[in-house]
């Protein structure tokens, strides 16, 4: 069990806060890299190691796939962030942890409930999760926009317990496993097309296809049809910091 960061958008914040996001899906292999398929995958254990290989059998050209997730592992979730304007001049590893308030540009935040002990960081079970401030809707006195990229461990409200890794070809993704990437749901059963509402009226018929938008909104447009390998990642999701799961295991 390895405890690694993963970094999520903002609308994927709020799909995880919500219980819709339970799957991600990350690159292992490009497009570029696949250009000479058809590739066969398998799987192998060598010793206590075990992990994919992608290949042509038949050359006996195999490459091993660099999965870095395996089932049991604790990913603390990275989000674009904010802490107050008087503490815009400090980089995160300048901050004593828990002290300040940490706003999220997806919405809520963490603080304490009184003052900090002076010049050691607060103990995790004292910072406490908060919906406050809705998305969109940040107080006055809060700082620059910080990209999720170096929010720190302390920082992070989210902890996801993986319990399911698999590898396969992107576009190989099933109708639930794409309602299980988060994606938005109408009440007259659609799915949001992420291209915006001037495509198809905003929403599309299958799931599979508003990921494909989804996909390609966050990857880029030629993303989806590179159709890469990538390691499907199935998780619970825990609002709360790591370390505080971890004191109370």
């Amino acid at each position: 069990m390895t405890d690694r960061p993963i970094l999520f958008s903002a609308p994927m914040i709020r799909a995880l806060m919500e219980g819709r996001k339970t799957q991600t899906r990350r690159i292992v292999m490009t497009g570029a890299e696949i250009a000479r398929g058809p590739f066969e995958l398998v799987r192998f254990r060598s010793g206590d190691v075990a992990g994919w290989q992608v290949g042509l059998r038949k050359f006996n050209n195999w490459k091993s796939l660099k999965v870095r997730y395996q089932t049991g592992d604790r990913l603390w979730v990275r989000e674009a962030w904010r802490v107050g304007a008087m503490n815009d001049d400090k980089a995160p590893s300048e901050m004593i942890p828990r002290h300040m308030t940490t706003l999220y540009e997806a919405g809520g935040s963490q603080a304490g409930d009184s003052a900090p002990p002076k010049d050691r960081p607060r103990a995790p079970a004292d910072y406490k999760v908060d919906a406050w401030p809705p998305a969109g809707q940040m107080p006055d006195w809060a700082g620059r926009r910080r990209v999720g990229m170096h929010m720190p461990r302390w920082a992070s409200r989210l902890t996801l317990l993986v319990s399911d890794v698999r590898v396969q070809r992107l576009q190989d993704i099933s109708r639930d496993d794409a309602i299980a990437e988060g994606i938005e749901r109408a009440a007259d059963g659609t799915f949001r097309d992420y291209r915006g509402p001037h495509v198809c009226g905003g929403w599309l018929i299958t799931p599979q296809l508003s990921f494909e938008t989804l996909w390609g909104s966050i990857n880029g447009p030629k993303s989806w049809a590179s159709n890469p390998w990538v390691v499907a990642l199935t998780f619970s999701v825990h609002q709360q910091n790591i370390d505080t799961m971890e004191k109370a295991a």
